[in-house]
């Protein structure tokens, strides 16, 4: 049987809304039902249009996103999947998003292939007894647990966790692995400066070190671990890039 999924998107940036609205109208399976530029608007007619799944924006005016999503896990009225798409992000954000019972977390630029997959599962999800924990959304113990599993990852292949490079690389993993973003390095750089009041270059250079301080322990030691399976350079020390890749592919393998 067909099954259509309604969305409602509430974000102010017109130019973004209009792009998400041509782009997910292509899939025969997804139906745009509201967009708002207002958090007020939005959470009024909530109740009305019962999206299957809200599109909304942190930042937005009226009653900001977190507010809404505040609202919406403590009143009885609709409670639709909600996916948060803002370009405002740091670790407690991203949390309180989610202990506030939203389902995913994206930054903008979006990567709308990967939005618009996870709302055509949502019909799956409405058919299990425990929507909230099916899987095709990651489960809140999961992506509390992503931290640890990435910090015991770097002090294994022997990252220090007293050096600035240790922390840059945890968060910049954590964002890949999370889908969150799966931009260029450079972008990657930015958001994690941004995070840390600092600037792009220092974090590429902070974790050059770090990569540098585990490399030479890997090569001293003739130890095993992820330089094992990375593909030398002529320099010997891999690039950031291929370490953070690495770290991630082994997290997503378990």
């Amino acid at each position: 049987m067909f099954v259509s999924v309604r969305i409602m998107i509430a974000d102010d940036n017109k130019n973004l809304s209009a792009i998400l609205c041509d782009y997910l109208a292509l899939y025969p399976d997804i139906e745009i039902a509201g967009v708002f530029g207002n958090g007020s608007e939005a959470y009024e007619m909530l109740h009305n249009i019962k999206p299957d799944v809200l599109l909304l924006d942190i930042v937005i005016p009226g009653i900001d996103g977190l507010e809404i999503l505040r609202r919406i896990q403590a009143g009885n009225g609709w409670k639709p999947c909600v996916f948060i798409i803002s370009a405002l992000y740091n670790i407690e954000i991203r949390e309180k998003a989610l202990s506030l019972g939203a389902n995913f977390f994206f930054i903008k630029p979006l990567d709308i292939e990967s939005i618009a997959e996870k709302i055509r599962a949502v019909p799956d999800l409405y058919r299990t007894e425990y929507a909230k924990s099916a899987h095709v959304f990651e489960a809140m113990e999961n992506l509390r647990d992503t931290e640890g599993k990435i910090t015991e990852i770097l002090l294994e292949n022997g990252i220090p966790a007293n050096i600035q490079g240790f922390r840059y690389m945890r968060d910049m993993i954590g964002l890949f692995c999370k889908q969150e973003c799966r931009g260029r390095p450079a972008e990657l750089y930015e958001k994690i400066a941004l995070h840390h009041n600092t600037t792009p270059m220092r974090v590429k250079k902070a974790i050059h070190y770090a990569v540098k301080v585990a490399w030479n322990r890997y090569t001293n030691d003739n130890a095993h671990g992820i330089f094992h399976t990375i593909q030398k350079r002529p320099s010997g020390q891999p690039g950031n890039s291929q370490f953070i890749y690495a770290v991630a592919g082994k997290l997503a393998n378990g």
